[in-house]
C-alpha cells in the first residue's frame, strides 16, 4: 500500500481475495488497542470448503444475521449475480449503520450492485459516510464499482487486495498508519 490513509478508504478487489479477512484483522487489532470500531462485516458461510452463504455481523454487538445464499442464475435481470440477498438483512443492516456513529473506525463490508445500481441495499452507507461521525472509515467495494464509489467519495484512498497471501502485510501497514493518524489527534 503506497498511499497514506484518507478519511474514507476503499478496500477493493475481486471475489474471495481477502477483503473481509482484512476487515476482520483490522477489527480484532483495533478493538484490542481500545479503539471504538463499528459498522458491518460480511464473512462467508462455508460447507465442505465451498462458500454457500454470507453472514452480516454488527461489529459493535457481535449480533449476526444471514445476509445471502449462493444461488447462481436466480436474478433474470442480472445473470452475474450469484448471491440471493435476504431482504430482512437489508433493513437490519441499515439500522446497524444508523447506530454505528460516532466511532473511531467505521467499517462497511461491502457495498455494491444494490447500493450503486439500484439505490437499494445498505444505502444508509452513503448518509452515514457523509455525516463524518468517525475518524476513519473503510468501505469494501468490488473493483467493478470503484468508479461509482469515487463519484461519491472523490478523495477516498484506494487499498487494493489482490490475494489472500498479502492480507497480513496490508493489515499491518494499515494498522501502523491508523496508530499514527489517530494518536496525532
Amino acid at each position: 500500500m503506497k498511499n497514506e490513509l484518507g478519511e474514507i478508504n476503499l478496500i477493493i478487489g475481486e471475489r474471495d481475495v481477502g477483503k473481509t479477512i482484512l476487515c476482520s484483522n483490522l477489527i480484532e487489532n483495533l478493538k484490542f488497542k481500545g479503539y471504538s470500531v463499528a459498522g458491518i462485516i460480511s464473512p462467508g458461510i462455508y460447507h465442505d470448503g465451498m462458500k454457500v452463504g454470507i453472514t452480516a455481523m454488527n461489529i459493535k454487538s457481535g449480533e449476526q444475521v444471514k445476509l445471502a445464499d449462493y444461488s447462481p442464475g436466480w436474478d433474470i435481470e442480472n445473470s452475474l449475480r450469484v448471491w440471493r440477498i435476504i431482504s430482512d438483512a437489508i433493513s437490519w443492516g441499515n439500522d446497524v449503520l444508523n447506530k454505528s456513529i460516532p466511532c473511531d473506525v467505521l467499517i462497511i463490508d461491502e457495498i455494491g450492485y444494490l447500493e450503486f445500481e439500484k439505490n437499494n441495499g445498505w444505502n444508509k452507507s452513503f448518509e452515514i459516510l457523509e455525516k463524518n461521525g468517525f475518524k476513519i472509515a473503510f468501505v469494501v467495494v468490488r473493483k467493478c464499482f470503484v468508479e461509482s464509489a469515487l463519484l461519491h467519495w472523490g478523495k477516498a484512498q484506494i487499498i487494493k487486495i489482490e490475494n489472500v497471501e498479502k492480507v497480513d502485510l496490508v493489515s499491518e501497514n494499515i494498522l501502523h498508519q491508523i496508530e499514527i493518524k489517530l494518536s496525532g489527534e
